[in-house]
């Protein structure tokens, strides 16, 4: 099928273009003034869900393909290095882990964050151990768990008192 060609071509290619794409929106989530969700605060709302979502899937391609290409290199190739990449890069994100749930539980002082993000990030842990999609990885399993529980910073941080 042409889509399948299409498809697979976009998600073994074009690395720079989804890299330039995921820095691009990263900037520009930084650059919005908060009197723009002042006025346009429905538009917001329905469009912000779409804009993470956006990046958060553009980051996932990028985990992936990253580990599928380091993977391939250490495991049939022999290159060990790559084989320390992967590590480094998980042990990296369970560190972004650790450290973001420690302030989540600062900022709000409440159990509640820590475990809905122990529950999402279990759940997810528990899919790929599962093996669900056979492709899964460590990597792109961390980088799942690593946004979830940036994601319960924020809205720890974004009401303290809660």
């Amino acid at each position: 099928m042409m889509s399948d060609h299409v498809s697979r071509f976009i998600n073994r290619n074009l690395w720079l273009l989804k890299l330039a794409v995921l820095l691009g929106l990263l900037y520009f989530s930084f650059t919005i003034d908060s009197s723009f969700f002042d006025y346009f605060y429905m538009e917001s709302v329905i469009i912000s869900p779409v804009f993470i979502f956006s990046m958060f899937l553009v980051m996932v391609e990028v985990y992936y393909v990253w580990a599928k290409h380091w993977s391939t290199r250490f495991f049939e190739h022999g290159q060990k290095y790559f084989g320390f990449l992967l590590v480094v890069s998980t042990l990296f994100n369970l560190t972004w882990i650790i450290y973001y749930s420690m302030l989540t539980y600062l900022q709000s002082c409440t159990w509640g964050y820590i475990l809905s993000s122990v529950f999402f990030n279990s759940l997810i842990f528990g899919l790929t151990y599962l093996k669900l999609n056979e492709e899964a990885n460590m990597l792109t399993t961390s980088s799942y768990m690593g946004v979830t529980t940036y994601m319960m910073y924020v809205a720890a941080s974004s009401n303290p008192s809660s």
